[in-house]
C-alpha cells in the first residue's frame, strides 16, 4: 500500500541519514489526504450516504452495501484509525473534519514500510523513530508580531467603520500587505458574494466559503518548490527565537507576503467596473450592429474563461 509521496519523503530520510542526519521536520497540511484523488473520491462518496442520514457517524458495515466496489476496496485498505476517522460524525457543513484525519501518522506509517523494505534490500541503515504532533492550536495561539498588531487594528477599525455606515454582512479586508501599513488598501466585501452551494452526489448542501486553492504558477509556490530540494539536505535557520518587538527583524513580514504576485484587489474591481460601464455605455440600443457583435463575441469568450476557472462545468453562453 503507497500513497504519493511516501518514496519522495523516504528518499530524503535515506540521504539525510548517508549525510548522518538522522533528524528532520515534515510539515504535512491538514486538508493532504483530501487532495489526493483517489481519497477524495471516497471522502465524497462516504459524505452523500452521511448526509442521507444526517451527518452522523458510520461504521464501515453501514457503507459496504452503497459505495462503489473500488471505494470500498479503498477503503478496506486503509489502517484501522484512517477508517474510523473518515467515517466519523460530519462538521456542521456536512464536510468529513479533516483535522482529526492523522495524514501525518498515516505517512509516517506508510514511510516507515518502506524503509524497512529498504533495510532488507540493504539500501538503508539509518535510524527512523517518528514522532507526530498536531498543531492547529499552537500554530494559532502563538504571540502576535507587531505584523499581526497592525493587521489587526486595520481590520478592527475597518470593521468598526463599517457597523457605523450600517454595513452589515460585510467582511473587513486588507490588501498590498507585503508594503508598510500606511500604503495598505482596506474595504468590505460582503459576506454572500463568497459563498458557494457545496453539492456531493447530486445533494446540495449547506452554502460555504469555499477554501482557496494554492495557485501552482504562483511565484510563492514556485519559491516553495525551488527551495525544498535544499531544505530536504540543510538546515536553514531564520527564525531568531521568540517573537521580536524590536531590532532588524521586528517587522518582518511572513515570506510570502515578501514574494506574492498578488494583485491590488480594489483596484482590480475598480478597473474591471470602469471597463463594464464603458461597454455598457457603448452598447446602447442606436449603437452599430458591427460594434454590438465583437462586444457580444468577446465578452461571451470573457465569460467562458471565468466559468472554466471557477470550475463550472460546461461553458457559459
Amino acid at each position: 500500500r503507497r500513497v504519493h509521496g511516501t518514496n519522495e519523503l523516504a528518499d530524503v530520510v535515506v540521504a539525510r541519514s548517508n549525510a548522518k542526519k538522522d533528524f528532520g521536520v515534515v510539515l504535512v497540511p491538514e486538508g493532504l489526504v483530501a487532495n489526493i484523488p483517489e481519497v477524495r473520491a471516497l471522502i465524497d462518496e462516504i459524505g452523500a450516504i452521511s448526509i442521507a442520514r444526517g451527518g452522523a457517524a458510520l461504521s464501515e458495515e453501514d457503507v459496504k452495501g452503497h459505495l462503489s466496489p473500488w471505494a470500498f476496496a479503498l477503503l478496506s485498505s486503509l489502517p484501522e484509525f484512517i477508517k474510523k476517522e473518515l467515517l466519523m460524525e460530519r462538521q456542521s457543513d456536512t464536510r468529513v473534519q479533516l483535522s482529526q484525519i492523522e495524514t501525518e501518522r498515516l505517512l509516517a506509517e506508510l514511510v516507515e514500510a518502506e524503509l524497512d523494505r529498504r533495510k532488507k534490500a540493504g539500501t538503508y541503515k539509518g535510524k527512523y523513530s517518528p514522532v507526530c504532533s498536531f498543531l492547529g492550536y499552537q500554530a494559532r495561539g502563538a504571540t502576535p508580531s507587531n505584523f499581526d498588531c497592525e493587521l489587526g487594528y486595520a481590520l478592527g477599525q475597518t470593521a468598526a467603520h463599517l457597523a457605523n455606515n450600517n454595513l452589515t454582512g460585510y467582511l473587513a479586508t486588507a490588501t498590498g500587505l507585503g508594503k508598510s501599513a500606511e500604503h495598505w488598501h482596506v474595504g468590505g466585501l460582503p459576506l454572500t458574494s463568497l459563498l458557494v452551494a457545496d453539492e456531493i452526489k447530486g445533494i446540495t448542501g449547506k452554502p460555504k466559503i469555499p477554501s482557496a486553492r494554492v495557485e501552482l504558477g504562483g511565484k510563492v509556490y514556485h519559491a516553495l518548490a525551488d527551495a525544498r530540494p535544499i531544505w530536504a539536505a540543510e538546515e536553514m535557520y531564520e527564525n531568531p527565537g521568540p517573537v521580536q518587538y524590536a531590532g532588524p527583524t521586528a517587522d518582518a513580514r511572513p515570506l510570502f507576503l515578501k514574494i506574492s504576485d498578488e494583485v491590488e484587489y480594489f483596484q482590480s474591481m475598480e478597473t474591471v467596473q470602469r471597463h463594464l460601464d464603458i461597454i455598457r455605455e457603448a452598447c446602447r440600443p442606436g449603437c452599430p450592429s458591427q460594434l454590438l457583435s465583437v462586444a457580444a463575441q468577446s465578452m461571451s469568450t470573457l465569460t467562458n474563461i471565468i466559468a472554466l476557472f471557477n470550475g463550472e462545468p460546461g461553458s457559459a453562453k
